[in-house]
């Protein structure tokens, strides 16, 4: 199952990330994504985790959605597969 974190701390990196998803089950990868600054504002940062079961996913999303980490609310939502080739229309 693969996940999205919208607008994440500074502070968080894909190894304190992986920390925080584990407690839920195993994660096979962390991938953190910046947006490039929109009118002086810092970068936005994102994150994508992909976790090895479903319903373990489904328990992190359920468990750290809203929650404050690292001094942001987290938004976690289901997200589409991680893709090596970008799709054509």
């Amino acid at each position: 199952m693969n996940i999205f974190l919208k607008d994440i701390s500074p502070e968080l990196n894909e190894t304190k990330i992986k920390q925080i998803f584990t407690a839920f089950g195993e994660v096979v990868q962390v991938e953190i994504k910046s947006d490039k600054p929109i009118s002086g504002r810092e970068n936005i940062r994102h994150a994508y985790i992909e976790m090895a079961v479903k319903s373990e996913g489904v328990e992190a999303i359920r468990n750290l959605n809203g929650k404050v980490v690292s001094g942001r609310i987290i938004t976690a939502i289901e997200a589409l597969p991680f893709s090596k080739k970008a799709r054509k229309p």
